[in-house]
Parts: C-alpha cells; structure tokens; sequence
C-alpha cells in the first residue's frame, strides 16, 4: 500500500497520506515492532509537510500520534515534551484563543492526568473554560459544559468539592440550552456528589478513630 500511495503521489497525496497514517497507528499495535514508530510517525510529518506546507495545521496529527505513543509506554518527561511543543506550535499558527490552542492545551492536561499529577492540570483545564467562553456559539456551546466538567471533575479529585460542583451545576445548566448536544453531564455531577459524600465518610472515620 505504502508503494502504491507513492506511486500515486504525483497525482494526489491524500491516498499516500491516508497510508502512512494507517501505517504507523498499525505499528504502534504490534509490540515486536515499537522500535520501528518514530520513523513511521515521522514519516507522517514529512508527508504532510510535502502536501500542506510547513505551517499547515494538519502536522498536529503526527504530534498527536507521537504522544500517545509516549504515553502509552510511559514516557512522562517526553510526552510533556511533545505536548508543549504542539501547544507552541498552536499558538504560532492561530494564538493563544484558539480551538486548536484548546485542544492543544486539553492534550497537555492529559498527559499530566496519565502522569498521575492534578495540580498541574488543573491550571491548563481553568484556561481551557476561559477559550471555550471565548468562542462560545450555538453549534459549539457543548464545549462550555464539557470544558467546565472536566474542571470539576479535577478539582474533587484534589478534595475542593465546592468549586466542583458549582461548576458542575453550570455544565449540566449550559447543556440544558437549544441546540447544545447533552452528554451525561447529570451522572457525572452526581459521581462528585459522591466522592464529596465517600470523603466527608472518610473524615468522619478518622476523627471517630
């Protein structure tokens, strides 16, 4: 497939795209050929690089793909290093109030959730609520609400339950508007209820002790 897309090439490179992409997703499912993904992932780049230019938003897709590699072998430090690169790399395309800065900004956050540290997501998650009222519409107030859980469900998790629900409530809220698609957010918001009720549980335990 690989030399059928390069051979095409000249003709488009949509099909020798789609390829390499393929390609390294299929190596990064087979453990007795990890060592061959960096190549392929950077394959990808210079394919894309090759299409779009140099500046293209498109090379956050190679980016992507070389930190949930890092992550899924437990490489923190280097995952953290390719998510703020992406990060700089959003920026410089469409600043700081962008999308694709969000996202961006969501995909650090991630990786700190995977290195197990809250403190240092929770930070990246406040911003991301800040850009998603920012570009706030009818067809994207969805992310509003899931902008805002993902703040609450941070912050019960580093015990400041009543900023968590508070900002819980308004995520169901927003989701209750016109046109905004409605994810579970109530189950959710009742899953911090919880946790607030298992640790209030759990002082009372130690103070009884």
């Amino acid at each position: 497939l690989l030399a059928l897309g390069q051979s095409r090439s000249a003709d488009s490179m949509q099909p020798l795209i789609a390829v390499t992409q393929n390609y390294a997703r299929f190596l990064m499912s087979q453990p007795d050929r990890l060592s061959e993904v960096p190549a392929a992932i950077e394959q990808v780049r210079r394919v894309l690089t090759e299409a779009n230019g140099r500046d293209s938003a498109s090379l956050s897709e190679p980016s992507r793909m070389k930190i949930d590699f890092e992550l899924s072998h437990l490489q923190w430090q280097q995952a953290e290093g390719s998510a703020r690169e992406l990060l700089g790399s959003e920026e410089s395309l469409s600043g700081n109030t962008s999308e694709p800065y969000l996202r961006a900004l969501q995909t650090l956050a991630r990786v700190y959730e995977a290195a197990g540290d809250s403190g240092r997501r929770l930070p990246l998650l406040r911003q991301t609520v800040t850009i998603a009222d920012l570009l706030a519409t009818p067809d994207n107030a969805w992310l509003r609400s899931q902008t805002r859980i993902d703040v609450a469900f941070t912050l019960a998790r580093l015990g400041q339950f009543d900023e968590a629900l508070t900002l819980g409530e308004e995520a169901v809220a927003l989701a209750g508007t016109p046109r905004t698609p409605r994810p579970p957010l109530a189950q959710q918001l009742e899953q911090i209820r919880q946790m607030k009720q298992a640790a209030a549980k759990a002082r009372a335990s130690l103070v009884d002790k």
